[in-house]
């Protein structure tokens, strides 16, 4: 009996993933306001402490550099998932929630036991004595840095380097550990323009340089098994959402 080969080949679906990851990066640079401006030179700075701000700069945090960037990756993220929704929905994890393993909604909190009970022994939890709303809940919601943080970012990537790379890579009949230690190169490289915002807002040093260097390794480094395992997209944004 003859096997039909899969939808899309390795190189297509390897090409694919790249116009995903390059398309979400570009649209955030799409408007004038969202590309971002340093003037400073090299500046040493405390440990974990950003430099002061030059005149006429325009830093990825500020609230009109964000404002832009979410209304260029959102066109970027609806037309991307258009044109992949001529293949499946099912592909794209957009299907529902009522095939998502129970635990896979507890994997993201699993992750957090450490940092959870050192707050608990902080009191820094909800409702413990060193726990404020106005200073850990209101700016979520009240401000654009938070609603980017929080709702925005990770509804978009999920959208694009979850739900469109590894519906193109399913296409392709590639590999569970493909699909498990490949597909986040993509999302990695997608962050080399935050591995340069750090550079540039941390003083330009070498602490500045190693900073980026982590940041840009974490995104690479952490193998998403829960990609390909979870057949619904709801629940790796949830996990995203608790990763924040």
């Amino acid at each position: 009996m003859a096997v039909e080969p899969p939808p899309l080949s390795p190189a297509k679906a390897w090409l694919l993933s790249g116009y995903f990851a390059i398309s979400y990066v570009a649209s955030l640079y799409t408007f004038r306001a969202g590309r971002l401006v340093f003037t400073a030179q090299q500046t040493e700075v405390g440990p974990n402490a950003e430099r002061a701000r030059a005149l006429n700069e325009r830093w990825r945090n500020d609230p009109a550099t964000i404002k832009a960037r979410l209304l260029g990756v959102s066109l970027s993220t609806v037309l991307e998932e258009f044109r992949a929704l001529k293949e499946t929905l099912s592909l794209l994890g957009l299907t529902g929630i009522a095939r998502v393993p129970l635990g896979a909604w507890f994997l993201a909190p699993l992750m957090y036991t450490g940092p959870l009970y050192v707050q608990a022994l902080d009191q820094e939890l909800p409702f413990q004595k060193k726990w404020s709303f106005n200073q850990s809940v209101a700016p979520i919601f009240g401000t654009w840095l938070g609603f980017r943080n929080i709702l925005a970012a990770p509804v978009t990537e999920e959208l694009v380097f979850r739900s469109c790379i590894i519906g193109a890579m399913k296409l392709s009949g590639a590999s569970n550990l493909s699909m498990i230690f490949l597909s986040p190169l993509w999302f990695g490289a997608a962050h080399l323009h935050h591995g340069w915002d750090l550079y540039n807002r941390f003083g330009k040093t070498k602490a500045a340089l190693k900073r980026a260097v982590m940041s840009i390794g974490t995104q690479v480094s952490i193998p998403r098994k829960v990609t390909h395992r979870v057949p619904s997209l709801p629940a790796v944004i949830y996990q995203h959402l608790r990763l924040v």
